[in-house]
């Protein structure tokens, strides 16, 4: 005789294990933007890593908790890899950033791409079925500021919070509009 609490048991654990195996797939995007931010731009790698490992972490949550959240992850690192390559491009090139000025045109760079990825955000969440728009905004917003925040710590910490700055600015300005519409 076959216990059917045991068999639905298993079947419950072998899903969810899918489900997080699945899900754990986003690393093949995270790990390489933080090898790349830690090696291109950091001047301290073990914060760039420290974020990575929480991007990768809530990422992985995210996709395995629903696969609202697995699409909203990758949203958000697409949207967030554009302030991050301006940011590490800034720091890469020499000469570029003068960090002695308190405007650069990296810093002004950065923070277009930053008002770019925040409004990508929210009008993606505005693209989702209305009961579940304000939690992927939220999604994609946290995801996109780890992803920028991964380049922009290069900058120093004023910058990377003026670049986070952005991208929330940014989605706000999508998403105000947006929601008076509807």
């Amino acid at each position: 005789m076959i216990d059917l609490d045991a068999l639905a048991k298993r079947a419950r654990r072998a899903a969810e294990l899918g489900r997080l195996r699945v899900s754990s797939r986003i690393g093949l995007a995270v790990v390489p933007l933080v090898l790349v931010a830690s090696l291109v731009g950091a001047s301290a790698p073990a914060v760039v890593v420290a974020i990575g490992a929480v991007l990768l972490g809530l990422a992985v949550a995210l996709g395995w908790w629903r696969s609202e959240g697995g699409r909203a992850a990758r949203s958000g690192l697409m949207l967030g890899a554009i302030p991050m390559t301006a940011a590490l491009l800034t720091v890469a090139i020499d000469g570029w950033c003068d960090p002695t000025r308190t405007v650069t045109r990296c810093g002004l760079g950065c923070l277009l791409a930053g008002l770019v990825a925040g409004g990508g955000s929210a009008w993606y969440a505005m693209r989702t079925a209305p009961p579940r728009r304000l939690a992927t905004w939220t999604q994609v917003g946290l995801i996109a500021s780890l992803t920028t925040a991964l380049g922009c710590v290069g900058l120093g910490i004023g910058s990377a919070l003026a670049v986070l700055a952005a991208v929330a600015a940014g989605s706000a300005l999508v998403w105000i509009p947006a929601r008076l519409r509807s």
